[in-house]
This record gives C-alpha cells, sequence and structure tokens, in this order.
C-alpha cells in the first residue's frame, strides 16, 4: 500500500522529500516519511488532548460559576 501511494506523489514533491531527507541526514526517504508521519500523528494526538482539556475547563469552571450563583441564592 505504501508503494502505491508513494507512486502517486509527483516527481517534483519526491525529488524535494528527498532533498529535506538528505538535508536532515536520513539514512534513506522511507525513515524520512516514517519521522515526518509520526511527528504528524503526534501532535495531532496532543492537539486532541488539548482540546479534550480545554472543555473540561470550561465545563469545571462554567460549574462552579452555577454553584456559586446557587450558594449565593441560598444565602441571601
Amino acid at each position: 500500500m505504501a508503494d502505491k501511494l508513494i507512486r502517486d506523489i509527483p516527481d517534483a514533491a519526491m525529488q524535494e522529500l528527498k532533498s529535506m531527507a538528505d538535508k536532515s541526514n536520513y539514512k534513506s526517504l522511507n525513515e524520512f516519511l516514517v519521522s515526518v508521519l509520526t511527528s504528524v500523528a503526534m501532535g495531532n494526538y496532543f492537539e486532541e488532548k488539548e482540546q479534550k482539556y480545554q472543555q473540561l475547563i470550561s465545563y469545571v469552571t462554567e460549574t462552579l460559576e452555577n454553584n456559586t450563583e446557587v450558594l449565593r441564592a441560598i444565602t441571601k
């Protein structure tokens, strides 16, 4: 499958990728592509975790604000 995907990449793009791999001292184009894909996947993973964390913070903040309003109403 990977071979088919690599064949679908235009020659100019393949040359650019090979050049980037060489400049970065990778042993092969495949090693470079695996590194790039892993980096992208990990970036997406952490971005997703950050979004969930932000949603949790928003939920907790909203809940605390609502509870504070309820306590203020009770203590009046």
